[in-house]
Formats: structure tokens, C-alpha cells, sequence
């Protein structure tokens, strides 16, 4: 059990060993296993309600794919410190091969197809069919390749030659290693390929009589999903059934996949077919994740003090990222399934980074307390992963039943919370076993199409019908719009940063920004000035200018960059997965640089009065407390987002095509209204960058003190306006219960 006193240490204290007779364990490695077992349950059972929070269905970053990289991270962290007084190499060799194969082995029992999940009684699994690769299985292959390095490569010294020098044999091995997975990634023809759809592979059964589908690529260094070198080693070595039935390419808008989880009949060939994430070569980049994790963990079993080795480790993970952002914006897509270079440095320094947060947390700060469910979590790591990630455990609570099988607590937890009544294209979903994929006979007419035939027919569907709330085909009978859910966007895209119009967008925020606060802060301030009691525009004119000059500026920049002008409204957007963590984030600092310049402006004509008269900065007034301005920051954002969100609704617009709604206005009167109420208590915040531009030019150290109040307020009431109108108003959830998959995988 660690010391539960923090490790404050500084240059002068003798190192820990000599005080202990058993060093102390580092909390934080624990915690951080912990948050990673805790987010590979939030991902598996969470993303069909969150799809936001789900794998990228290709390209891209999402939650679910930190998880792998953080538990290779950690497992090069742990071999620093397991091995740091070097053991006799032999014996440690043998120790770690058979520990490896232990986690393989392991891996196979679990995700290979064996245990059923929450929808099937029954379980076993073909051997000729079993999934070889998995999660487990990959640790594995990088914890041996790591621990080899570890064991039998020579170091220097690292106090003479520095933690990069003295562990060069290290980087040389990972410089091999990627060049080997680049090679074959880039130089390996891939042929035409075929498949039996009569197998298990697919959820379709022979079509007029045929049972083999090809795929044409005929291409080198494709980076597609049907056409990618690491998918043919696969095929070629483990063979097309001994592959991930379920990739997760088949969310892809080509494939066409239905809310209840099945491909159509005309989607391309290819979404049919298995492809394995943790398969042969994405193994050899990942392999080097966890080469470095154990430079960082070389780092903590060998320094001392904090600010060492959070130098170090931050100038690794500053590094990886500045490495991994280029190599993404020159063309290397960031690409999970794939391991791709790029997506290997950025999450691998998203791990360094999520590292020294808990380090500086649990043990610096020692706020153990915080931690504590998550060290708990790490500390019996392998043990939850086989009791809840696989199954187990919902496998012994459905072993108990009442007369009939069907009758346990899985089963009523299931009918419980999934209205079948309301929803009965559910039903079939939740009755089948877990991994056989439903189809209906009847619905299959014709052959895979090819392609381009495919992306024309789904054009012509769209024209014709509308998707509706409960997920069913309906033809419009009236007069209104075709109404389609625009994509979500991904929480990285790379290939805007490209084109002009994202930079035109950030141009259009901050010159938007910029002449609002401009507006908006000289009628404060020309308010104030005046002395007389019916002089000037009054509380009524300042709340009519800040929405005015709302309507004005979303109904001029809605067409360029959506018209936010509020770091709360990106962040609602965000959340909803209306644009990308890179848009949202250039966004808010145009933003707020446009906020600064428009205060600026305002205090270069009118400096006198804006000194004096409190330069339009927003702070706590006297009387109230800062929860109560907190509450009225959250509740007054809340509103304006929501109407945001109900105004751009696309199924309003197709909806009430007939009623012509100016989306500005109604967007406009909310920030009017919400300033009659909240003036008296704030001044009205309810965008960051409006209060953060009048603090930075007014510079108040009351101004200062309040200020978090107009971050946190208005974020938090962003999350809440996101999550009613998306989870509740929409109902997202129960659209997305419709696809869950009772035992995903990471």
C-alpha cells in the first residue's frame, strides 16, 4: 500500500530509498491504469448512448481511441520500474515470454468469441472461426517487445549523456520498428480480394446462388478500409475467419448500416467483410507505444524531484505532439485501425500529458482521497477487465433465473429500459445472440453493388424519404423539406486546416466578436456616463443592444462560420458534434482575441470614461453571493444555447418549412431577455470571451477574483442546453440504444 503522504520532495532531501526500507509506490501510475479501465468500460457500454464518445469510425479521434494507447503507455511505465535494478536476463526473459503468453492466451479465452453476451444463453464458439487478435493480445506483443529492450539492450549513463542518449538503443529499435510498418504499409501491392459471404463474416446469406464477392483495389499504400496492406497481412496470415466480425468502419456513411445494426444489401462489398483493429501490423506501432512509455517510466525510476521529471516529460509529450500534428497535416491520417504513425505520436502524447495531470495531482499534491475508486480500479486492473469488460459478470448474474431462462435480472434490466412498445424495431435487436448478425430474407434482392452504384442510389433515397425520431422510413405527405441529420463531425479533422474557408471562418468570428463588444461595451459605458436619471439608453437599451447586435452578427456570419461569437456556444456545438475539437478551439480564441480588440477600441476612444465607469467588466455585485452569480451565469446560458440548438434544428426547418423563422431572431430576443434578468446580478456574462476581453483591457483585481464565474457558468449551462436538446428533446439515446452491441470491443 503507498505512503499516504504526498511525495513533496525537493533538491536537498536525501532520495527516498535510503529513508524506506520499500520504497513508496508511485499512486499516480495506479490512478492512471485505473481512469484507463474506468474509460474502457465507459466506451464499451457507453458509446451506443454517447456515440460522441465511441471510436472514429475511420479517420479520426474520439474517446474510445485514448484507451489502447493509455494501457501500452502504462505497461512500458510499469517494465521501467519492475526492471530498474537490472535482473539476471535470462530468467527475466523467460519470466516475461510466459507472462506475455499468459495475456494472449487470456485474450483469446476472452474476445474471442467463446462467452456470450447480454442477449444470448448460450456460449461456445467454432475454433475455425475463434478471433486470434484482440485487446489483451496486443498489450502483450508490446509488453514483450518493450521488456526485451529493456533486458538485453545496453544504457549508457544517463546523468552524463541525458535520458534521450543514454536509451538510444531504445529509439533506434523504434525507429526500426516503424520503418518496417511503413514499409509495409506503403509498399505492399494489394491485389483484388475475395470473401465467402455464406460465412460468418457477413449478415447476408448467398445471393441467387453465389457465395464469393470481390473487392477491386489493385493499388499500393491505400489508406481506405477495403484496400490497406494491414488488412491483407491479416487475411493472408490469420484468414478472414479468424478476423473481427464487427469493424468499426461499418458506422461509415458508405456503408449504410441501419439503427438496429444491419448493412444493407446495397452497401459495397467490402463493409461486409471482417477486418481485425488489433491486428498483425498496427501491432508493430503499437509495440512502440510502449516503447515510449518506458522512456517516461526510465524518467520517474531514476529522478528524484518533481520539477525534473516533469520537465522531462513534458518536453517528450510537447514533442510527440508537435511530431504527430505535422505528419497529420501533410497526410498521414490519424487512423486507429490502422496505427498509423501520426495517430501513434499524438495519442501517445495525449498519455504523457493525461500522466503528469494525475502525477501532479495524487503525487505531488497528494489528494489521494480524489483518487481513490480509480488506484482501486488499478490495482485489480486485469481482474475487472475479466469480470466486466468481457462479460463474466453479466454471464453469473444471468445464471440465476426465476422458472425459465428468461427470467433474470439482465433480462429485466434490458425490457425495463428499452420501451418495445414504443420502439418495435427494437425488438429483434435484443433477441438475437450476441455474435450472429439478424437479417430478414426477404429484404435481400440483389447482389453487392458496386461503389459508385451505391453512393448514387443513396443519393436518390435521400430525395425521396426522411428518417424519422423512431427510426422508421416515412414519405413525405405534405408540402415541407427533406429532413436529414446532417454527420456528426469528428473530434479531429485534419483536412480543414487545409482550406481557405476554415480561415475565413476564424476571420468572420473575430471580426464579429470584435465590433459586438465594441457596440455593446460603448453603450455601457455611454449609460453610465450619463448623470441624469432618464439620461441615456437605460438597463432596457443595454440589454435591447447586446441582443440587437446579436441578431445583427448571426444573421451576417451564420453562412461563413455558423455565427457563434460565444466560446459557450462552440462549446455547446462541440458537444453535439456540430464541428471539430480544432474548429471549436481556433474558435474560441478568434474569440477572444476579437473580445480584447473590441474592448481596446473602446477604451481608445472613450479612455477617460471607461477608466472610471468600470470599462464594461463583468464581476459579482454587491449583495449577492458567487453561487447565486454562478447559478444565474449557468441558467442564462443554458438558455441561450438551447435556443440555439432549437433554432438550427434541422428537423425544425423541414418540419415548419411553411412558417419562415429567421434563426438570428429568435437567438437575438434570448440574449435580450436573458440580460433583463441577470444585469442586476452580473452584468450579464453568459460569454466568456465577452468577459474576458473587458478583464484583460479593464485589468481589475475584483474584475480578476470573479472571473472563473464567466468561464465555468456558462460551460456548464453549454453541457446542459447539448445534453437535454440532443438526450432528451431528440432523444439521441434511445436512437442510439437501438445499435447496442452487448460485448464491444476497443
Amino acid at each position: 500500500m503507498a505512503d499516504p503522504q504526498p511525495l513533496l520532495l525537493n533538491t536537498n532531501s536525501q532520495p527516498i530509498h535510503q529513508f524506506n526500507q520499500n520504497p513508496r509506490r508511485v499512486a499516480s501510475v495506479d490512478v492512471f491504469r485505473g481512469l484507463s479501465v474506468f474509460l474502457m468500460i465507459l466506451v464499451d457500454y457507453g458509446a451506443s448512448i454517447f456515440p460522441i464518445i465511441s471510436h472514429a469510425p475511420w479517420n479520426g479521434l474520439h474517446l474510445a481511441d485514448f484507451v489502447m494507447p493509455f494501457f501500452l503507455f502504462l505497461a512500458g511505465i510499469s517494465l521501467a520500474l519492475v526492471y530498474k535494478r537490472r535482473p539476471q536476463r535470462t530468467q527475466a526473459t523467460w519470466k516475461a515470454l510466459l507472462r506475455a503468453l499468459q495475456l494472449f492466451i487470456l485474450g483469446i479465452l476472452l474476445q474471442g468469441g467463446y462467452l456470450h453476451g447480454t442477449t444470448s444463453l448460450t456460449y461456445g464458439v467454432d475454433i475455425g472461426r475463434i478471433r486470434l487478435f484482440g485487446v489483451l493480445q496486443r498489450i502483450s506483443i508490446g509488453y514483450i517487445v518493450a521488456a526485451l529492450c529493456e533486458i538485453w539492450l545496453p544504457t549508457l549513463r544517463w546523468k552524463e549523456m541525458g535520458f534521450f542518449k543514454s536509451y538510444y538503443w531504445h529509439w533506434f529499435v523504434a525507429t526500426i520498428l516503424l520503418a518496417i510498418y511503413s514499409g509495409l504499409l506503403y509498399g505492399l501491392y494489394v491485389p483484388d480480394w475475395q470473401f465467402d459471404v455464406s460465412t460468418s463474416t457477413s449478415s447476408l446469406p448467398p445471393i441467387d446462388g453465389g457465395n464469393i464477392y470481390t473487392v477491386n483495389c489493385s493499388v499500393r499504400g491505400d489508406f481506405g478500409p477495403a484496400c490497406n496492406s494491414a488488412g491483407m497481412i491479416d487475411r493472408y496470415i490469420l484468414g478472414l475467419d479468424h478476423l473481427y466480425k464487427k469493424p468499426v468502419y461499418r458506422n461509415l456513411k458508405e456503408c449504410n448500416m441501419s439503427s438496429t445494426g444491419q448493412l444493407s444489401d446495397s452497401s459495397p462489398s467490402w463493409c461486409h467483410a471482417p477486418f481485425d483493429p488489433e491486428g498483425i501490423l498496427s501491432s508493430i506501432t503499437a509495440a512502440v507505444s510502449c516503447i515510449i512509455g518506458l522512456q517516461y517510466g526510465h524518467i520517474l525510476a531514476h529522478l528524484e524531484d518533481h520539477k525534473g521529471r516533469l520537465h522531462h516529460w513534458l518536453s517528450f509529450s510537447v514533442s510527440f505532439f508537435a511530431l504527430g500534428l505535422f505528419l497529420a497535416v501533410i497526410g498521414i491520417p490519424v487512423n486507429k485501425s490502422l496505427y498509423t504513425v501520426s495517430y501513434m505520436l499524438l495519442s501517445s502524447a495525449a498519455s504523457g500529458l493525461t500522466f503528469m495531470a494525475l502525477y501532479v495531482l495524487v503525487d505531488v499534491y497528494g489528494h489521494r482521497r480524489l483518487t481513490s475508486v480509480l488506484e482501486w480500479m488499478g490495482k485489480h486492473s486485469l481482474s475487472i477487465f475479466v469480470l466486466v469488460s468481457s462479460n463474466l459478470a453479466v454471464i453469473a448474474i444471468q445464471g440465476f433465473y426465476w422458472t425459465k431462462p428468461e427470467n433474470n435480472i439482465i433480462h429485466w434490466i434490458v425490457s425495463r429500459y428499452l420501451d418495445f412498445q414504443r420502439y418495435p424495431w427494437l425488438i429483434h435487436r435484443h433477441t438475437q445472440p450476441l455474435f450472429r448478425c439478424p437479417y430478414s430474407p426477404s429484404s435481400i434482392k440483389r447482389p453487392l453493388l458496386p461503389y459508385n452504384t451505391v453512393r448514387n442510389r443513396e443519393r436518390e433515397r435521400e430525395m425521396s424519404k426522411e428518417v424519422s425520431e423512431e427510426g422508421h422510413l416515412q414519405t413525405h405527405h405534405h408540402g415541407g423539406k427533406d429532413y436529414v441529420d446532417p454527420p456528426p463531425a469528428p473530434l479531429l479533422d485534419f483536412a480543414e486546416i487545409k482550406l481557405w474557408s476554415f480561415y475565413r471562418a476564424l476571420i468572420a468570428e473575430f471580426i464579429a466578436t470584435l465590433l459586438f463588444l465594441y457596440v455593446t461595451v460603448a453603450t455601457v459605458i455611454g449609460h453610465k456616463k450619463q448623470t441624469g436619471p432618464c439620461d441615456g439608453v437605460g438597463l432596457l437599451g443595454i440589454a435591447w443592444s447586446f441582443g440587437g447586435m446579436i441578431f445583427v452578427l448571426v444573421y451576417c456570419t451564420a453562412g461563413i462560420s455558423g455565427g457563434h461569437i460565444n466560446p459557450a456556444v462552440t462549446f455547446g456545438l462541440f458537444l453535439a458534434r456540430k464541428v471539430s475539437l480544432i474548429r471549436a478551439v481556433l474558435y474560441m480564441v478568434a474569440q477572444c482575441l476579437g473580445a480584447i480588440c473590441g474592448v481596446g477600441l473602446v477604451k481608445a476612444l472613450m479612455k477617460q470614461p471607461y477608466n472610471n465607469l468600470g470599462g464594461g467588466a463583468n464581476s459579482v455585485a454587491s449583495g449577492y453571493s458567487k453561487g447565486s452569480a454562478l447559478g444565474a451565469e449557468m441558467i442564462g446560458t443554458f438558455v441561450l444555447v438551447y435556443t440555439v440548438f432549437s433554432a438550427t434544428d434541422p428537423k425544425r426547418n423541414a418540419r415548419d418549412s411553411h412558417v419562415p423563422v429567421l434563426a438570428p431572431l429568435p437567438i437575438g430576443f434570448a440574449v435580450f431577455m436573458v440580460h433583463l434578468a441577470t444585469i442586476p446580478i452580473t452584468g450579464t456574462g453568459i460569454n466568456p470571451a465577452r468577459s474576458f476581453g473587458a478583464a484583460v483591457i479593464f485589468n481589475n483585481a475584483k474584475v480578476w477574483d470573479d472571473h472563473w464565474i464567466f468561464w465555468v457558468g456558462p460551460f456548464v449551462g453549454a453541457l446542459a442546453a447539448a445534453a437535454y436538446h440532443q438526450y432528451i428533446l431528440r432523444a439521441a439515446a434511445i436512437k442510439a440504444l437501438g445499435s447496442f452491441r452487448s460485448n464491444p470491443t476497443n
